[in-house]
């Protein structure tokens, strides 16, 4: 149910819980907040060998163009703070923005899930967007665990949470109704590889990151 506060403009209601991220690598739109937040990745970046030690949203494109990126990144990580009132926010601006012909949305471009409650509200956004297939990648393994432990069953049919590795040609932790990726410097003969360093950085037509079917996929390191 909408509250005296919910605006009808996209425009507003970015101004709320702020814009959605349209990378031209992916189809659709993703959902991005700072890679200096996550709790695991902030420790990793100090772990030799690790992903997170050379972390891409660190780098590159996020650092030249961060007096525009950062900003952004933290108003949404700041609207977090509203809510059942995100989860209508965003329900309404997702649900409106994304193409019904492109149906795929990705949770966290960069940065990662930032506590149970967090996780619940992307849970119930979700639930309220059967049509659009999620992907949720994270390595906060503990978050995921409690979320498991309170909450009986699967994820919502259409949310592909994918338990990332933390190590450099290292496994993914097993977790219930949770699919895993691997992280390498070489391709896998029993892991499918994201085809996107092959092209151009594109993904293509392939949708493995969303596919609860692709039990692992196989990422390089980048």
């Amino acid at each position: 149910m909408k509250n005296a506060r919910q605006p009808t403009s996209i425009k507003s209601i970015e101004g709320i819980v702020g814009t959605l991220s349209d990378n031209s690598k992916m189809p659709g739109f993703s959902w991005e907040i700072p890679a200096e937040e996550c709790d695991t990745g902030s420790k990793l970046r100090n772990v030799g060998g690790s992903v997170c030690e050379d972390c891409y949203a660190l780098k590159g494109f996020y650092v030249r163009y961060a007096k525009t990126i950062k900003p952004a990144q933290y108003k949404r990580l700041e609207a977090l703070k509203l809510g059942t009132e995100w989860v209508c926010l965003m329900t309404d601006l997702i649900g409106r923005k994304v193409d019904a012909q492109i149906p795929f949305f990705r949770w966290f471009g960069s940065g990662d899930i930032q506590s149970l409650e967090h996780l619940e509200m992307i849970v119930q956004v979700c639930s309220n967007l059967p049509e659009i297939s999620f992907w949720l990648p994270t390595r906060e393994v503990p978050i995921i665990r409690s979320y498991q432990a309170k909450h009986s069953g699967p994820f919502p049919a259409n949310l592909n949470v994918r338990v990332s590795g933390n190590m450099i040609n290292g496994d993914a932790p097993q977790l219930p109704h949770c699919t895993q990726s691997v992280v390498s410097t070489q391709d896998r003969p029993d892991t499918p590889t994201c085809p996107a360093p092959t092209n151009a950085g594109h993904c293509g037509n392939c949708r493995l990151c969303w596919n609860p079917e692709a039990l692992n996929v196989n990422y390089h390191q980048h």
